[in-house]
């Protein structure tokens, strides 16, 4: 359904993501699972008057039961209200269906519920190569604004640990040392290449050092525009010291921002050394 706000009290374009389930966002989901509980027959009816599921199968909760170390109902109502009673069960719960039973319709009507309500979570198809009736080929993630995705699709498709950066830091469990590793891993190999290729153990420290140090040997769209070209190797001059691998002596652990930040630099470093 198509909408363009007549006022401003109902455009919401520049409101916050939320990583929460208000009211607005819980009958909408309570419906979703209903609907995909009854497609994949896991209630059962106690009125056969009326034809909407009352109550859940004990093999399907119990499963539930064991992997969440929890303790659900049978009953549908007290069951969902179990689920909303925490935002993070909430969450994993979604990614559990969406891991599981969900297939494309399913994951597509749950996105779609998601995005229109704001929420801070996306439905992604995991498996690229799946076909829409394949089940349990989608995962919950982190949203990211539209313009910054658009931003990282070309390094994305190009450049494998690039991705796999991007998957670690905005995965339901983000991994920042994980993003930071892989970020400093595609470096190391693409500065390698451009700028020192008989180099067979690059590290980047050295190869960002070297790079400020003859900053004429830069050339990148755009280095015209900057008094000091190895101004741009400056964005990641420290990300060796938030990289994982080297906590042991005078490194530490990224923080959330600092790994966004070495990421989204990555990907303009990486994007604007591309066809030179």
């Amino acid at each position: 359904m198509r909408f363009k706000p007549f006022s401003e009290k109902y455009d919401f374009t520049k409101s916050e993501l939320t990583e929460h389930y208000p009211l607005y966002l819980r009958r909408p989901i309570a419906q979703w699972f209903h609907d995909l509980v009854a497609e994949n027959e896991l209630g059962y009816f106690t009125n056969s008057y009326i034809s909407r599921i009352s109550g859940l199968k004990p093999g399907f909760v119990n499963n539930l039961n064991t992997i969440f170390r929890e303790n659900f109902p049978t009953d549908l109502q007290d069951f969902i209200k179990k689920i909303f009673s925490d935002a993070d069960l909430t969450s994993n719960f979604l990614a559990l269906l969406l891991q599981n039973i969900c297939k494309g319709v399913d994951a597509v009507r749950l996105e779609m519920i998601l995005s229109n309500g704001g929420s801070a979570f996306a439905v992604e198809k995991v498996d690229k190569s799946a076909n829409s009736y394949d089940a349990g080929v989608y995962d919950l993630v982190k949203r990211v604004p539209e313009v910054v995705a658009k931003q990282a699709a070309e390094a994305l498709t190009s450049n494998e640990l690039i991705k796999e950066a991007w998957n670690a830091c905005y995965s339901r469990n983000p991994d920042y040392e994980r993003t930071v590793n892989r970020c400093c891993d595609a470096l190391e190999h693409m500065l390698r290449d451009k700028y020192e290729s008989k180099n067979v153990k690059p590290q980047l420290g050295m190869l960002i050092k070297n790079l400020q140090t003859t900053p004429g040997k830069l050339s990148f769209k755009g280095d015209t525009l900057l008094r000091n070209k190895a101004d741009l190797m400056s964005l990641v001059s420290s990300a060796t010291q938030v990289r994982g691998s080297h906590t042991a002596g005078t490194g530490r652990k990224p923080t959330s921002e600092e790994a966004e930040f070495i990421l989204h630099s990555t990907i303009l470093i990486w994007n604007v050394h591309q066809a030179i």
